[in-house]
């Protein structure tokens, strides 16, 4: 059972990684024949979606919560309040934060898959065995 915690548009930030994911495995996609090695391609395109997922989740929040809601003037100090628009949270954290909870992560797996796959090294039987294998043979 999955429990969503949100408030105000929040919500958001599920649907912009989603699409983040798409465009990381249509570019993954598009560079199958451009002669890169395969797990470049992969780091490629996961560097493009979740960067562009993290860009998008930043100007959706800061866009949201830049307009000025209500103006008034405190009547003890005679100066104005302003009361802002919230971006809303996923998780009880704030909208904006969720771009970096995404682009960090997105880049650390780029930056893995763009080492390429470890090889173990192959430990040879030793003598003792070779020998016994090849007298049973």
């Amino acid at each position: 059972m999955w429990i969503l915690i949100w408030r105000g548009w929040g919500i958001l930030v599920i649907p912009i990684v989603a699409v983040g994911f798409a465009v990381a495995m249509a570019i993954t996609i598009a560079l199958q024949s451009s002669g890169l090695p395969e797990h470049w391609q992969d780091a490629i395109g996961v560097a493009v979606g979740s960067v562009g997922a993290g860009l998008s989740i930043w100007y959706i929040a800061k866009a949201i919560s830049g307009k000025v809601v209500r103006r008034l003037v405190d009547p003890n100090t005679g100066k104005d309040v302003l009361f802002r628009r919230s971006a809303g949270s996923l998780f009880f954290i704030p909208t904006r934060y969720w771009a970096f909870i995404v682009v960090v992560p997105g880049l650390a797996l780029s930056a893995l898959l763009a080492v390429g796959p470890v090889k173990a090294p192959v430990k040879e039987a030793p003598s003792s065995m070779q020998s016994d294998m090849a007298q049973s043979q």
